[in-house]
C-alpha cells in the first residue's frame, strides 16, 4: 500500500511542478516591453491555474479513494497506473492550451483528455465498488451513489465544455472552472476522514 501511495503522490507533485516550467519571465528593456511581455504569458498563467487545479481535484479523489483501500491486487495496481498515465500528459496538454488558448481545437483537446482522466478515476471506483474485499470496510449504498455522481460530474461537464468550444472556446473554460469550483467546493465541506 504504501508504495502505491508513494507513487500516486510522486507522479502529482511532478506533474504540478512541471507546470510552472511553461510560464517564462518575459525579457525586457523597457516598461512597455515588460507590459507587453507579461500580456504574452497570461494565457500560459490562465492554463497553469487552470490545470493546477485539475490536478489539485484529482489528487484530492485519489486520496479520499485510496483512503479507504487496505488490499491492492494487480488491476487496481495497473488501473491506477492508467489513471497516472493521464495525470503525466497534463503539462503538454496545458502547454498546447497555452500557445493556442482561443482554438477550438486545443479546448477539445484538453477537454477530451480531461474526460479520460476522469474515466480512468471512474473505472478505479467501480473497481473498488465491486472488489469489497481490498476495502477496509464496506460502502453504504448512499456513499457509492453520491461518489458515483461526483466522480461522473466532472467528465460530464468537460463533455459539455468541449461542445461549446465549438462555438465559444472560451465559454468552454468558463465551464472548466464551474466543473472544478463545484468539486473543490463539495470536497471542502465533505467532513469525513481519510484512513492512513
Amino acid at each position: 500500500m504504501s508504495r502505491l501511495h508513494a507513487l500516486t503522490d510522486g507522479v502529482f507533485a511532478i506533474a504540478m511542478t512541471l507546470l510552472v516550467l511553461e510560464l517564462h519571465v518575459p525579457d525586457a528593456a523597457s516598461t512597455d516591453e515588460f507590459v507587453r511581455g507579461v500580456a504574452a504569458v497570461v494565457p500560459s498563467l490562465f492554463s497553469f491555474t487552470l490545470s493546477f487545479a485539475v490536478l489539485g481535484a484529482y489528487w484530492l479523489g485519489t486520496v479520499w479513494s485510496l483512503g479507504s483501500v487496505r488490499h491492492v491486487d494487480r488491476p487496481l495496481l495497473l488501473l491506477n497506473l492508467l489513471t497516472l498515465l493521464f495525470i503525466t500528459l497534463v503539462p503538454f496538454t496545458t502547454a498546447v492550451l497555452a500557445r493556442y488558448p482561443d482554438e477550438a481545437g486545443a479546448v477539445i483537446l484538453y477537454g477530451t483528455h480531461l474526460t479520460l482522466l476522469g474515466l480512468t478515476q471512474y473505472a478505479n471506483w467501480v473497481y473498488l465498488r465491486t472488489n469489497p474485499r481490498l476495502l477496509e470496510s464496506p460502502i453504504g449504498q448512499r456513499e457509492a451513489a453520491a461518489t458515483t455522481r461526483r466522480i461522473l460530474f466532472g467528465p460530464v461537464g468537460f463533455v459539455v465544455a468541449m461542445v461549446v468550444a465549438m462555438v465559444s472556446p472560451r465559454g468552454a473554460y468558463a465551464i472548466f472552472y464551474v466543473v472544478l469550483f463545484v468539486y473543490i467546493f463539495n470536497a471542502a465541506r465533505d467532513r469525513s476522514t481519510i484512513g492512513r
